[in-house]
């Protein structure tokens, strides 16, 4: 009994967790809401699953550092951004520069 039931919240939990391209669209939504703009429907499809998980874990550590607010952290933001523009794929970027 207590197998069937950690099984079954295995799978609630499979069911309900977000992908990291759900987490980006509705960080997107975010956005875009607090500037009162309509929710954005085509920026998250350029995104292929490496890059969105890339990208999800990339925002985490600018933010970390960012709330620090040492001098260090702070100034290894530009490389921090730099390295990470150079990851991206030729074709997400295209896609992004292709879109309106």
């Amino acid at each position: 009994m207590a197998k069937n039931i950690l099984i079954l919240a295995l799978l609630l939990v499979a069911a309900f967790s977000l992908t990291d391209k759900d987490i980006l669209q509705q960080t997107l939504n975010g956005l875009f809401e607090q500037n009162k703009l309509a929710d954005p429907k085509t920026i998250v499809p350029c995104f292929d699953d490496d890059t969105a998980h890339k990208t999800v874990l990339f925002i985490g550590t600018l933010l970390d550092k960012a709330a620090k607010g040492s001098i260090s952290d702070l100034i290894s933001l530009k490389d921090l951004i730099d390295q990470f523009g150079k990851q991206i794929p030729d074709s997400v970027k295209n896609c992004l520069n292709d879109n309106a």
